[in-house]
Formats: structure tokens, C-alpha cells, sequence
């Protein structure tokens, strides 16, 4: 495989206005929804400058991808169930009152695991898993291969790491995302009845009737768009990136497995999350799409790919760890969690 792996899929949103994604203001962006002007290959061959925007971001897609690999990739969590004295875990995977590495923004490399020690009360950074991810670097990524291998498919930095010693970074090699044409904006107004009709002066002890949910309340948004020019979801896999890939040795068989078994990951990843696709997936609120009209592979097929290309590299003394890692938050960081969450409820209450 020579250069980048492009696919490019059209998007069925059923002609409805959609509902991109809004950021915060930032520099010369004054924040809201992301237009953009992009080159765009027409059928005549000749690149044209359209109008579009932004639906899902390649940091989206990423972290879309990544949540589906719970079950492929190694098995390192968080557990903060004992903060709220909730169950701990389920057949040995993550709960919902625990964080999975493939939940976690920055993988590995997050500071909620900064923030941990094992089950036996050693920090992450002083652990195995810790202590050998922490020292990865780019002629040798056998660590993140190990434990948290999808950090080589979507991109990882210790941003939080030593300040005495440089830290490496490891580039995505795939990059998605979904992008739409044409766009016209939208203003909608409406008015939420409430057929008691209270008033805020009934309710003296309030300082609205909103804001307990009661009350006539007009609204108006303008978060939605329609697209002129359809919606596209673009998949790049970079080769170059993936073949850059050192695992401690100058064996180019060796290199040559651990990078073979990272472009299977990543084209499996994509895989599942195109066949949710297929069936319908809500982006967010008012964004529902669906993939039209695409002849994928079987989930079986790219998994098998994947499980041979382990194997392969198993050969070669690369292996994934099939253990459970679980790590507990240290006491500043789940008292951290439980005073965030008493805060949430407080003012929770002082809104009413």
C-alpha cells in the first residue's frame, strides 16, 4: 500500500435542516456553527470553491471511532464507582461508572491516569503501563502498541508530561469527517405552551417559572441549516504516517508487522462505525444521518484482517496485552470528582 487510502460517502440526512455542531468563540472565529470555504473536484474534473460546513469534526470522528474499539483493544479503565459506592464493573470490561481508555481524550496519555494508582497504591506513572507508555518515542512505539494501540491510529501527546524532558507526539494516521454543502441558515421561533398557564408571579418562591420547567416560554434558535449540495463523510488512512512506525528495532519484518496490525485497527475501526452508519446514527440533536448507497466489507472480514495481523506481529514479539488494568483515582482526584458533582447539584437547586 503506497500514499493515503481515500473514501469519500455520501450522506443521506433526508432533505430535513440539520443541526451542526457550535463551537466557542476563539481568535478571529466569533464562535457558533463552523462555515468554511473548501475546494471541491466537480465531474469535470476542474476543483471549485464552495460554500460548506462543518457537521463532524476529524477530532469527532476520531473519538467515534475510538468508543467502538472497546471490545478490541486492550482493556486498561478508571474506576470511580467507589466514589459513589456504585458497582465496579461488568464481565471485567469498564461500567458506567467507570472510564474507559477509549473514552479518555488524550488515551493514554490523559491526566484523569496521571491522577491513579493500581489496585495495589502505585502511581500510573511508577506502574508498567505507565511508566513504559511515558517512555515511548518515535523509533519505539512498542509500549503504545501494547497498551493502548488506537493512540497509533487516532494520535497521542503526554501534553502533561515531564517538563525537563521532551515529550514525543504521534500523529493521527486517520483522519474522517463530515462535511456539508451549500448551506443556507436557518432562524426558527416557536413557543412552548403550558396549558396550566402559570405565571412567575404565581410562583414567588421561584425566580422564574422557566426555570422549574412550568410556564409559556417563547424561544428561537438558529442552529440549523439545509445543504444545497448534500453531505459527505471523507476517510484519509496515511500510509506515510503508519510506515514511519519504529518498534525498537532496525528488523524491518518486525516494523513491518507492528505497522501492518495498526492499518488494520484503523480500517476496521472505520469499518464498524460505517456500518452503524448504514443504519442510522444521531450525530446530536436534530442531525440524524444515514450512510446511502455503500458496499462495505463484513465486520467479519476486517476483524479477521485485524486478528491475523496480531497474530503476525505476536510472531514477531509484539503483542497486545490481554490482561485488565484497572486504576483507582488518587484521593485529590476523586475528591476533585465527587466536589464537582455536589457543586453541579448545588447549583442545580440555586437555579430553581
Amino acid at each position: 500500500m503506497n500514499g493515503m487510502k481515500t473514501e469519500t460517502h455520501r450522506i443521506s440526512f433526508g432533505m430535513l435542516p440539520v443541526a451542526p455542531p457550535t463551537y466557542a468563540s476563539e481568535g478571529k472565529f466569533e464562535g457558533g456553527i463552523s462555515y468554511q470555504r473548501r475546494w471541491v473536484e466537480t465531474e469535470s474534473g476542474v476543483p471549485t470553491l464552495e460554500n460548506c460546513v462543518l457537521i463532524d469534526s476529524i477530532a469527532s470522528q476520531a473519538n467515534r471511532m475510538e468508543s467502538l474499539l472497546k471490545d478490541v483493544v486492550p482493556n486498561v479503565f478508571l474506576d470511580t464507582s467507589g466514589i459513589f459506592d456504585c458497582t465496579t464493573t461488568v464481565d471485567g470490561r469498564a461500567s458506567v461508572d467507570s472510564v474507559h481508555i477509549t473514552d479518555m481524550s488524550h488515551r493514554i496519555y490523559d491526566a484523569m491516569l496521571s491522577y491513579s494508582v493500581d489496585e495495589s497504591g502505585t502511581p500510573f506513572r511508577e506502574t508498567e503501563v505507565g511508566n513504559s507508555v511515558y517512555n515511548a518515542c518515535p523509533r519505539d512505539v512498542s509500549a503504545l502498541f501494547k497498551y493502548c494501540p488506537q493512540a497509533l491510529v487516532f494520535g497521542a501527546w503526554n501534553s502533561f508530561g515531564s517538563k525537563k524532558k521532551r515529550t514525543a507526539k504521534f500523529p493521527r494516521a486517520l483522519s474522517a469527517e463530515i462535511i456539508g454543502y451549500k448551506p443556507m441558515a436557518l432562524e426558527d421561533h416557536g413557543l412552548k405552551v403550558d396549558v396550566l398557564n402559570i405565571t412567575t408571579k404565581a410562583m414567588p418562591d421561584v425566580k422564574k417559572a422557566s426555570a422549574v420547567g412550568l410556564g409559556s416560554v417563547p424561544w428561537d434558535r438558529s442552529n440549523r441549516v439545509t445543504l444545497g449540495g448534500g453531505m459527505f463523510r471523507t476517510f484519509v488512512l496515511s500510509d506515510a504516517t503508519i510506515r514511519s512506525l519504529r518498534f525498537g528495532t532496525d528488523d524491518a519484518d518486525r516494523n513491518a508487522a507492528g505497522q501492518q496490525a495498526i492499518r488494520a485497527l484503523a480500517i476496521h475501526a472505520n469499518n464498524i462505525f460505517l456500518h452503524q452508519m448504514i443504519e442510522g446514527m444521531s450525530l446530536r440533536s436534530g442531525c440524524e444521518v444515514y450512510l446511502e448507497n455503500a458496499t462495505l466489507p463484513s465486520l467479519e472480514n476486517t476483524l479477521s484482517s485485524l486478528n491475523q495481523a496480531r497474530d503476525a506481529a505476536s510472531s514477531h514479539g509484539l503483542e497486545w496485552a490481554t490482561d485488565t488494568y484497572r486504576f483507582l483515582p488518587t484521593p485529590a482526584l476523586a475528591k476533585a470528582i465527587k466536589t464537582s458533582e455536589e457543586n453541579a447539584d448545588k447549583a442545580d437547586k440555586d437555579s430553581k
